[in-house]
């Protein structure tokens, strides 16, 4: 007589990595399922441990997983094994063990278990639980993606994005992220989006992007709820919508990505798509910024300044425009530039004031450009000046005749010739450093 069990092929166990799919197991037939499982039925064994893993039909249980997989994995179920081995790698109702992790992948992949070769693939690509391998983690992903696993597609455009092993190829990259998208891979989603959004390995195109970042939002991934609210607030593929894209930016926010926690800061800080309040724009910029998001790191410096939403701290802002300008971000170069001229949270140096104002003058910033020009110009009077006064001084111990009649005006001149003089160098280099920036 045909069982339930008698449906479950290994096809129905193939997972995502980033969220699994199921079996699906009705409450009322958990039971059922046990009583196999205690009978010995290895397949029963794996849905029994699915079930306590994910709480599917019965109360969530790691313990309870954990002893079920092992049975079945003992029995050479591939999918156990691979469940087994994701408990170890997440420290699931045993200690962390990569090794152990490592171990399990290997015994599903010695099976030809698709998702396994992808899973093991990144073990040896961040060398957990084994010698780091780049070129053997390459080969693993290429045999997952190969048998259409999701993930595995996901890993393999990865590396061809990026240049892991392979001479990076965007073109090559595209094609695997969308096989892998059109399964309902939430990550591979959101990338085809960032592609066609920026024309990365394919045809620039909004529309597609939008449709991809939807698909993807929908299924929760926080980076595609990101990219969905930035969307919505440029106007990319739809009409600017600042209320959708906060939403967006809340639900990403709140999940913890530290973009969208940075982009929601900047909304309450301006009033996009909800009230104005400082303090709640202080509170998101500073989650992000713990993140090391360097954006929100400056944003936040803003705030301790002026003291907007939070009690001001001139020093903090300091640090924190450091951090960020250290990390590259020229609008942050720019403001410590400004605090080591204008005194803020540090004392004033010159020297340290130029070197910021033209590191972030070359990566683009105009204000940073004029900033360094005004700099200059009070610095070079400064020294005119002086030599003036000295000149003069001399020339008065001498008793020079007509001295007002005939050294003021030439000393005015020459003061003049030499801001001119200035002005048009500065000038020339500060279109040389930013052509072709915008």
């Amino acid at each position: 007589m045909k069982t339930p069990l008698d449906d479950l092929e290994t096809d129905d166990f193939l997972v995502m990595l980033s969220k699994e799919r199921y079996v699906p197991i009705k409450e009322q037939s958990f039971e059922d399922y046990k009583a196999a499982a205690e009978a010995g039925d290895k397949i029963a064994r794996h849905i029994v441990g699915k079930a306590y893993h994910f709480g599917k039909g019965v109360k969530q249980d790691y313990e309870q997983a954990f002893y079920w997989y092992l049975l079945a994995a003992n029995q050479g179920i591939a999918p156990a094994q691979h469940n087994l081995g994701l408990l170890y790698g997440k420290g699931l109702s045993v200690d962390r063990s990569y090794e152990q992790e490592f171990f399990w992948y290997q015994k599903a992949v010695e099976q030809g278990f698709p998702l396994s070769m992808s899973s093991l693939g990144a073990c040896y690509f961040y060398g957990e639980g084994v010698e780091k391998d780049e070129k053997k983690a390459f080969e693993l992903f290429k045999a997952s993606a190969e048998k259409g696993n999701a993930s595995g597609q996901y890993w393999l455009a990865w590396c061809y994005g990026n240049g892991y092993y392979v001479e990076q190829d965007l073109a090559l990259a595209f094609p695997w992220y969308k096989l892998a998208a059109e399964q309902d891979h939430a990550l591979s989603q959101c990338h085809v989006g960032r592609c066609y959004l920026h024309g990365l390995g394919v045809k620039k195109n909004d529309d597609q992007a939008l449709h991809w970042f939807k698909l993807s939002a929908k299924q929760e991934n926080a980076e595609a709820q990101s990219a969905l609210g930035a969307c919505y607030f440029f106007g990319h593929g739809v009409a600017i919508d600042y209320k959708q894209a906060f939403y967006w930016f809340e639900l990403a926010a709140k999940a913890g990505d530290a973009y969208a926690q940075n982009n929601l800061g900047i909304c309450y800080g301006n009033g996009y798509g909800i009230k104005q309040s400082y303090e709640l724009a202080v509170h998101w910029l500073e989650k992000a910024a713990n993140q090391q998001d360097i954006h929100a790191q400056s944003g936040l410096a803003w705030y301790y300044e002026t003291g907007n939403g939070i009690a001001k701290n001139k020093e903090k802002a300091f640090l924190l425009y450091q951090q960020a300008a250290e990390s590259g971000l020229h609008d942050a170069q720019y403001h410590l530039g400004r605090c080591y001229q204008y005194k803020i949270g540090v004392k004033s140096n010159f020297k340290l004031a130029s070197h910021w104002y033209r590191i972030s003058a070359k990566n683009g910033n105009e204000k940073a450009s004029r900033s360094l020009y005004r700099l200059w110009e009070k610095y070079v009077l400064f020294v005119v000046w002086i030599l003036l006064i000295v000149w003069h001084a001399f020339l008065l111990r001498r008793n020079a005749p007509d001295y007002f009649a005939q050294y003021i005006p030439i000393s005015l001149y020459f003061t003049y010739l030499v801001i001119k003089w200035f002005r048009e160098r500065k000038m020339g280099e500060r279109k040389k450093s930013t052509k072709g920036i915008f």
